[in-house]
C-alpha cells in the first residue's frame, strides 16, 4: 500500500568506535540501555518501522499530527531523553572500564525526509521500500559534521521543510546540501540538538496544585496526546472548540508558539482574552495565565494530557484568581465565585465539542487517530 509520510531515522553515532574499543559485555550493557531509553520514548506520531543495528527506523503517516512544529517537538523530546539518559550513566557511573570512560563520545542524530513509500510484510517483519525510503538511509552518510561541526543534529530535507511549513522556524537552523549518486543534490536544514537540550534541561516547570485549584474538568478523548495538543494549540482548531470568533498568536519564539507566546482568543466586538504560556511541554501540558474577566486580577489554566489505551485523558485545572495584594485576591475571588459553575460548565461544553470534532475528522480522513500496528524487524 503507498503511503506519503515522514521517514525518520534515529542513529547512534560513535557506535561502532564505542563496541571496536570498549570492553564487549559492558559495552553491550549501555548500548541496550540506549535503545531501550528510545524505544520507550518513540510514541506518536512516530512509529517504529524497522531496528537496524546502530539506528531505528520510523515513519510518520499524513494525518497523525497537524503542524510541523509537532513533529520538531516529538524529535527534540526524543534527543532529550537520550541525552538524560546518557548524563545520567556518566554522572552515575564509578566503574573505570573502557566502555563507561567512552560513554561521552556517543550522541544521537536524526535524518528526516517527507515522500512517498510502500508498506508490504516480508518475512515476520514489515518493510518500507520506494525511492524516498533509499534517500533517507543514504543521508546518514553525511558531511554534517565536517562541514558545520555540530555533532548532535537533525536533518530536515527541503521535501520535510517544506510540508513540514516551519516557515521561520528555519532561520535558527543550518543550510546544508548534501549529494548522493543517482539522486544529486538534497538540500535541507541542520538542527543542532545541544542548545534544545540545554533549554530543556533548565525549564523550570509551572503547575497548578491541587489547594491552588478553582476546579477542575476532565475527559476521555479517541485521539493520542499528540493530536489533542495540536487541536489545543493550532489556532483555527482552538477557536472551533472553544467556540469563539477566532484564534491568533503572538510573540512566536524564532517562528514557534513557546513559553512566552500569547494565544488571544477573540470573543466579538473587539473583545479577545490573552492567554500567556508560561509553561510548555510538548504533548504532555501546558501553563497559562489570563486576566480575571472582572477586578483587574490573573487567573492560571493547566491542561494535562495522558496517553490511555483509548487514545488520552485530558484535564483542563483553573486555578483561583490572583489579584495584587491579599485584601485585593479575596475581593476577586469573592467577585468570580458565582461565576464558578458557569465555567466548569462551559469548559466541559469545550472539551466535549473538542471530542466530537476529533471523531468527526478522523471518519472524514483529515486524521489518524490510530497508527496502525508495526510488526518490527531487527536488522543486525
Amino acid at each position: 500500500m503507498k503511503q506519503e509520510g515522514y521517514l525518520i531515522i534515529t542513529d547512534i553515532s560513535g557506535y561502532t568506535g564505542f563496541l571496536t574499543r570498549a570492553e564487549l559485555e559492558h559495552a553491550h550493557d549501555v548500548l541496550d540501555s540506549l535503545f531501550k531509553t528510545l524505544l520507550s520514548n518513540i510514541n506518536p506520531p512516530l512509529m517504529v518501522s524497522k531496528l537496524e543495528g546502530d539506528a531505528i527506523f520510523a515513519f510518520s503517516p499524513d494525518g497523525s499530527f497537524i503542524q510541523g512544529q509537532t513533529l520538531l517537538e516529538a524529535i527534540e523530546n526524543l534527543y532529550y531523553a537520550f541525552a538524560s539518559a546518557l548524563e545520567t550513566m556518566r554522572i552515575n557511573t564509578t566503574c573505570t572500564c573502557n566502555a563507561c570512560k567512552l560513554i561521552p563520545t556517543l550522541d544521537l542524530k536524526f535524518a528526516i525526509h517527507y515522500g512517498e513509500f510502500m508498506r508490504a510484510m516480508v518475512g515476520s517483519g514489515e518493510e518500507l521500500s520506494g525511492p524516498d525510503v533509499i534517500l533517507v538511509h543514504r543521508l546518514l552518510k553525511n558531511t554534517v559534521i565536517e562541514e558545520t561541526g555540530i555533532k548532535a543534529y537533525a536533518f530536515f530535507t527541503q521535501a520535510a521543510v517544506d510540508h513540514m511549513d516551519l516557515g521561520e522556524i528555519t532561520e535558527s537552523m543550518i543550510k546544508h546540501t548534501e549529494n548522493y549518486e543517482h539522486i544529486g543534490d538534497v538540500p535541507g536544514y541542520v538542527h543542532d540538538l545541544k542548545p534544545v537540550y540545554k533549554t530543556l534541561k533548565e525549564r523550570r516547570r509551572i503547575t497548578i496544585q491541587a489547594e491552588d485549584a478553582w476546579f477542575t474538568i476532565s475527559a476521555e478523548l479517541s485521539a493520542p496526546p499528540v493530536l489533542v495538543w495540536d487541536y489545543l494549540n493550532v489556532p483555527h482548531l482552538r477557536a472551533a472548540w472553544l467556540q469563539v470568533e477566532g484564534v491568533s498568536v503572538t510573540d512566536r519564539k524564532k517562528g514557534r508558539v513557546d513559553i512566552g507566546s500569547v494565544q488571544h482568543c477573540a470573543h466579538g466586538n473587539h473583545r479577545s482574552t490573552p492567554f500567556t504560556i508560561l509553561d510548555w511541554r510538548p504533548f504532555e501540558y501546558v501553563t497559562q495565565e489570563m486576566p480575571t474577566p472582572y477586578l483587574g486580577g490573573t487567573l492560571q489554566m493547566m491542561t494535562r494530557l495522558t496517553p490511555t489505551e483509548e487514545g488520552s485523558h485530558i484535564e483542563i485545572t483553573w486555578s483561583n484568581p490572583t489579584g495584587k495584594s491579599g485584601l485585593h485576591t479575596t475581593l476577586i475571588r469573592l467577585g468570580h465565585a458565582p461565576l464558578r459553575g458557569m465555567m466548569i460548565g462551559m469548559m466541559e461544553k469545550c472539551a466535549g465539542v473538542m471530542g466530537q470534532m476529533l471523531v468527526e475528522d478522523e471518519q472524514s480522513g483529515k486524521i489518524i487517530c490510530e497508527l496502525p500496528t508495526a510488526t518490527l524487524a531487527a536488522t543486525a
